[in-house]
């Protein structure tokens, strides 16, 4: 079973409540995903809206490059990831 954590202003935190993922076909727990307090979600809109001034300032050609860098590392992991949501939709 898999325990997920939040990423708040680029760093792995973990919660103080967490939500059972199940998978309804075989009613077993697939994993565990944090559930973020109030003040981390604060926290997390706050670290969006400070991140966006630096990425609205950079160069287009860059900005693209890195989304097809992101594009490319999940086409890489979308078996798992297909698998995983088969999972969760039973």
């Amino acid at each position: 079973m898999d325990t997920y954590r939040l990423l708040i202003n680029g760093e792995l935190v973990d919660s103080d409540r967490w939500l059972e993922v199940i998978n309804p076909a075989i009613e077993e727990r697939l994993a565990l995903c944090p559930r973020a307090s109030e003040r981390q979600a604060d926290m997390a809109v706050k670290s969006a809206k400070a991140a966006f001034d630096t990425w609205s300032q950079t160069p287009l050609g860059e900005r693209r490059a890195l989304l097809v860098k992101l594009a490319d590392a999940l086409q890489k992991e979308a078996p798992a990831l297909a698998r995983l949501l088969t999972q969760e939709q039973g």
